[in-house]
């Protein structure tokens, strides 16, 4: 029942490595299929420097940057949603108190991650996961109500009848 139109915004924060050269710069991140890897036509692409990042993405689409330098700090934020509900799943160098993973978060909450260093012995990713969840409408409880307004009213009608015949029977003379 969801859009799978629905945009999803992230703010991607990055802080150049305190340690090892070089410093981030600007890097073009290309948002691509989630499930193949492979490029929309046209290619969309965000360009990434020291700071906060803004982009957005909607179902199936993930941002897949390409190279980072090791010692770079990043952190994520998705904002909240109307109607779904975010968790999250970050795998890197955690910064104390990060843990790497981010229950379902309430309805309409965002997100923020805690601050992660990018290693280059592993994959690192950040994969969040939007679960729609939406109220029962209640028109489902309203279709009802005729069903039960037409059983009350064949209920009352037959104790009417049966009423009406019991009356009549009872104003038949008695033959011996």
């Amino acid at each position: 029942m969801a859009n799978l139109e629905t945009p999803f915004s992230f703010t991607l924060t990055l802080t150049d490595p305190a340690l090892t050269p070089p410093a981030i710069g600007t890097i073009e991140a290309e948002i691509v299929n989630a499930t193949t890897g492979a490029s929309f036509v046209p290619q969309r692409f965000v360009s990434l420097t020291e700071g906060a990042n803004t982009f957005t993405l909607a179902h199936n689409e993930k941002l897949r940057v390409a190279e980072l330098p090791a010692g770079t700090r990043f952190q994520v934020t998705e904002a909240a949603v109307q109607e779904f509900q975010a968790q999250a799943t970050v795998t890197a160098i955690p910064v104390a108190p990060a843990t790497g993973n981010y229950p379902q978060q309430a309805i309409n909450t965002a997100l923020i991650t805690g601050t992660y260093i990018i290693h280059q012995t592993d994959e690192n990713r950040a994969s969040f996961i939007n679960t729609h969840n939406w109220d029962v409408p209640s028109g489902l409880l309203i279709t009802t109500t005729p069903w039960i307004a037409l059983g009350a009213t064949l209920l009352l009608l037959a104790l009417m009848l049966a009423s009406r015949n019991r009356k009549r029977i009872e104003q038949l003379p008695l033959v011996h």
